[in-house]
């Protein structure tokens, strides 16, 4: 098992074929469960920085769909710029306040896999702390390859960054 620690306490580490990526927020679990279960809310934070998030679909229930599509929209990316990631999410799961479990993978506009890239399980878990939250996001690959692709694609730097958008925005709206 190795353990980094990136920007702004978020901490990630691998376990097997599993990615953890792991941080603690000052706001209840509650508003974190809430700026994830809502399609409204995740358009003003997904993605890394430098992206737009659409979601074209958000069923917030078990076997629900989320479609969505990220656009580069910072110019000072240059190689990115204008670049969309289309992605889509079937939720397998929900305890509200605590969990959310969906499976993660790539796919075009109209909502077609791309079998190129590995389908993710994710678990993201919601736990009180001492000073307000904990976000714990485990995405597991079907291998380790896979995850190591994924991680090579900058996995780990988009979320982190996109946790950075998340805190930005938990502070706007707590």
């Amino acid at each position: 098992m190795s353990e980094q620690l990136s920007s702004k306490n978020t901490k990630s580490w691998e376990k097997g074929r599993n990615l953890i990526i792991e941080r603690t927020f000052n706001v209840s679990k509650q508003l974190l469960f809430q700026v994830y279960s809502s399609s409204r809310h995740l358009e003003q934070w997904w993605g890394p920085r430098g992206w737009e998030t659409t979601n074209y679909q958000f069923d917030f229930q078990p076997e629900g769909i989320w479609h969505y599509c990220m656009r580069c929209v910072d110019k000072e990316q240059e190689e990115y710029f204008g670049q969309e990631a289309w992605g889509k999410g079937v939720f397998k799961e929900i305890v509200e306040n605590e969990k959310i479990v969906y499976t993660d993978m790539f796919s075009d506009e109209e909502g077609n896999t791309d079998d190129r890239l590995p389908v993710i399980l994710v678990t993201i878990t919601f736990q009180e702390t001492e000073t307000g939250a904990m976000l714990q996001v485990h995405s597991e690959f079907p291998t380790v390859e896979d995850m190591q692709k994924l991680k090579e694609m900058g996995m780990v730097e988009g979320f982190t960054s996109q946790l950075d958008r998340l805190e930005e925005y938990l502070h706007d709206v707590s």
